[in-house]
């Protein structure tokens, strides 16, 4: 017998989803039923939309750092943005349907009556599906 040498390989490991930072970010949306139906955006244009859409403060200055952290020919971005409960959060996990990954996002409403922003971004892959749960 001779000796075997290997080599170790590094493996990536690609999330099936992520949740992008937007501390600090702020927009005027009067959506107060939670984070409801999302915004989808596939393309750079639709961000600027959405902005729009939201009415986010420094509108651009977001845009060019969100822009960095995807890439649409291989993913997309979920923007949720609502008034609500300071103890409002989302989350998500990600669990399987028909033997694909799918991207659960879990709304858990809170329980104080002080309305604040929020807003929480997530890149999702192409071929994912997504849907919202209420916990």
């Amino acid at each position: 017998t001779g000796n075997i040498k290997t080599n170790p390989v590094a493996f990536e490991i690609t999330p099936v989803a992520r949740q992008i930072d937007l501390k600090g970010f702020f927009a005027k949306t009067n959506n107060s039923d939670g984070p409801g139906v999302p915004i989808k955006i596939t393309s750079n244009d639709e961000l600027a939309k959405a902005f729009e859409q939201g009415k986010a403060v420094d509108s651009k200055m977001w845009q060019e750092r969100i822009v960095n952290q995807v890439d649409f020919s291989k993913e997309y971005l979920l923007l949720f943005m609502w008034w609500g409960s300071g103890q409002d959060k989302l989350s998500f996990k990600v669990g399987e349907e028909n033997k694909k990954p799918i991207v659960i996002h879990e709304f858990s409403p809170g329980s104080t009556q002080d309305d604040r922003f929020h807003a929480n971004l997530f890149a999702i892959p192409r071929d994912v599906n997504w849907r919202v749960e209420k916990k």
